[in-house]
């Protein structure tokens, strides 16, 4: 892919000439890839530079910096800077994929917000697993190529010859990757409790050859601790250490850092106890307008933005009955969030709740953020409304499932909004930290205002 230029378009050709030139960009000392033996340097403009970022500026400016004839960079590779100097100066020549987190790194450093922000548009899903190369050799990990990692790791899925390679890495790098890393297929899920389990595994092989080195600080935040059972949480907190110990096949050396991430952990965990009592006065499943819709054989419809492959043969009007089932997605990326709809054209409905159910087997999983929006979506081709937000919370879906209230808007009778077209969507990641939505159950209650095109405010 190619990544837009700096609006400097045009500034190329003088680039390659030379001329008006004020600075010479000495690379011939920094690492490849790059050309073998003497390296020419480049004849660049300061005024350009310094346009491009804030912090070039600086060390351009006499009373800042350099303000030598010669500037000499202090990181990166000779490909790196080549391709973001050409990039600066308005060359639309494509982004090198094999240099892209050292890229990213560079212009992060360097204060090059334009270049940061077109890398991070980019899609990346289809070069996962290069890009992942890529973070392991990284000579820094600011919080800009974390943010990169959460996007493209989990679509890689570990394997042994993977694995081999991730182990070799510094440990900072490491600890990245086997944070963000998938541990299984992209339609297999995993109970949270072993996933993190087995991150600590990883880590403890990946540092097995520095017996006599305290693993650093770093690798508590590739872990998920609250998912592991509070007794154990209090154990490790007073000392007991075992249980941790043996997943990470090594002693471990406990800190003040890791005491506040253990009481942090067992908050979370009360925190979710109290979210799951709040919810124990909402109203239990029962059937509602879309499942009497269908009764009646209008033409109700269901459908995901993905689908598990265990769920190719079940017919997808089973979301309509409030019993405990797998269905929903597979998991996505943030920046192709899930989501679950249900459409009747020959209705609109004023709702007053939605019902909602964990959708798994077990525990995992578990959607704790999302948005219920709905739209009317005409039956005669006119083109439907936008999205509406109904409700947005961010709580942990029941295994039982529940209803409950949307917020008034204030109107009433026929003056209130109507809709056919109702989704749940997905707005942050699940207990396992994927983005698989996974409903049981998804329903409407409320008052029909119209059907078959008459006006009939009964209430279902």
């Amino acid at each position: 892919q190619s990544v837009a230029p700096h609006d400097f378009a045009g500034l190329a050709q003088i680039l390659k000439d030379g001329k008006f030139s004020d600075l010479t960009i000495d690379l011939g000392h920094l690492s490849g890839p790059g050309p073998v033996g003497h390296v020419v340097p480049i004849r660049a403009h300061r005024v350009v530079l310094a346009s491009a970022s804030d912090v070039l500026r600086a060390q351009l400016e006499g009373t800042f910096g350099d303000d030598k004839d010669c500037w000499q960079p202090d990181c990166g590779s000779f490909g790196a800077w080549r391709w973001i100097i050409s990039w600066i100066y308005g060359n639309v020549e494509p982004l090198p994929w094999d240099l892209l987190v050292e890229i990213l790194v560079v212009a992060d450093r360097f204060g090059i917000q334009a270049l940061v922000s077109a890398i991070m548009d980019l899609d990346v899903s289809s070069k996962a697993e290069e890009i992942l190369e890529q973070f392991l050799d990284a000579f820094a990990l600011p919080e800009v190529v974390a943010k990169l990692a959460t996007r493209c790791l989990p679509q890689v899925v570990l394997s042994n010859s993977l694995w081999k390679r991730v182990a070799s890495a510094q440990f900072s790098n490491v600890v990245l990757v086997v944070k963000h890393l998938r541990l299984t297929p992209l339609d297999e899920v995993l109970d949270p409790k072993l996933a993190e389990e087995c991150r600590l595994r990883l880590l403890g092989e990946s540092f097995k050859d520095k017996e006599n080195v305290a693993m650093p600080d770093c690798f508590i935040d590739a872990i998920r601790w609250e998912v592991f059972p509070s007794q154990t949480l209090k154990a490790a907190f007073f000392g007991d250490l075992r249980y941790f110990e043996e997943l990470l096949g090594r002693p471990w050396q406990r800190t003040e850092r890791m005491n506040k991430v253990l009481v942090d952990a067992l908050a979370r965990r009360c925190e979710r106890l109290e979210t799951r009592l709040d919810v124990m006065k909402v109203r239990r499943p029962q059937a509602g307008l879309f499942a009497k819709f269908l009764e009646k054989g209008l033409d109700v419809k269901i459908s995901l933005s993905t689908q598990l492959s265990c769920m190719a043969r079940a017919p997808l009007h089973v979301l309509l009955q409030p019993t405990r089932k797998v269905f929903g997605t597979l998991s996505q990326t943030e920046d192709d969030l899930p989501w679950i709809e249900i459409s009747c054209p020959e209705v609109l409905v004023r709702a007053s709740a939605v019902g909602l159910q964990h959708g798994w087997s077990d525990n995992g999983h578990r959607c704790r953020a999302f948005v219920v929006e709905a739209r009317q979506c005409p039956s005669q081709g006119q083109e439907a409304t936008s999205w509406r937000p109904l409700l947005q919370m961010e709580r942990l879906l029941l295994d039982e499932g529940e209803v409950i209230q949307i917020p008034s808007d204030g109107t009433d009778g026929q003056e209130a909004e109507v809709f056919n077209n109702f989704r749940v969507r997905m707005t942050g990641r699940t207990t396992a930290y994927t983005w698989h939505l996974m409903l049981s159950w998804f329903e409407i209650f409320g008052k029909v205002m119209t059907y078959n095109g008459m006006n009939d405010g009964i209430r279902i």
